[in-house]
């Protein structure tokens, strides 16, 4: 229906901006077509629209929610020359639960230096819940030093729960942490 609509608005006399290729890309999304909404990301400077850090996060969820790793890791990438802003809490978050769910966590910890190196101090202070589902799932792997690991950069940063909740897949176990604890669904 999204997509329709999209295709529908130049022959209304109707040009899309950044906020309807934000909402055509979610909804790709959200329908499963990840590939749809990256095809959909690519035309936009040639439209002359700029993709907003909104736009890069829809990508960056529908990626997520086709199981594609890579390509999140391409786009959260591509965010500062494509918008020119560090990516946010959400493009972090959703890029993690990818490669997380893929068991790629050595990509996590890449992640991880990613958003160390471009966060600022309030991004970081509020990456707990990126920073807690790699432990978890380094944890759940068996790879009790990687989570060790993430421990002693949490412990460094001086991350606290604070009532954050982060949620993921991993290989077809659902965990919740919820103020440091966690629970398997």
């Amino acid at each position: 229906m999204a997509l329709e609509l999209l295709e529908s608005m130049p022959g209304h006399g109707l040009k899309p901006d950044a906020v309807t290729m934000s909402a055509t890309i979610s909804a790709c999304g959200n329908g499963g077509q990840w590939e749809k909404a990256l095809e959909l990301l690519e035309p936009m400077p040639g439209r002359d629209l700029t993709p907003s850090t909104i736009t890069m996060n829809a990508a960056i969820c529908a990626c997520e929610k086709g199981g594609q790793w890579e390509k999140a890791l391409e786009l959260i990438a591509r965010i500062p020359g494509t918008t020119g802003r560090d990516p946010d809490l959400m493009a972090f978050t959703a890029t993690m639960q990818c490669v997380i769910a893929a068991g790629q966590l050595q990509e996590g910890f890449k992640l991880l230096q990613i958003l160390h190196k471009c966060g600022d101090g309030i991004l970081i202070a509020a990456s707990f819940p990126v920073h807690r589902a790699l432990e978890v799932a380094c944890a759940l792997s068996g790879e009790v030093a990687m989570a060790n690991d993430v421990k002693a950069i949490m412990d460094r940063c001086n991350l606290t729960s604070a009532g954050a909740v982060a949620t993921f897949d991993l290989s077809g176990r659902q965990a919740i942490t919820v103020n440091g604890l966690h629970e398997y669904v």
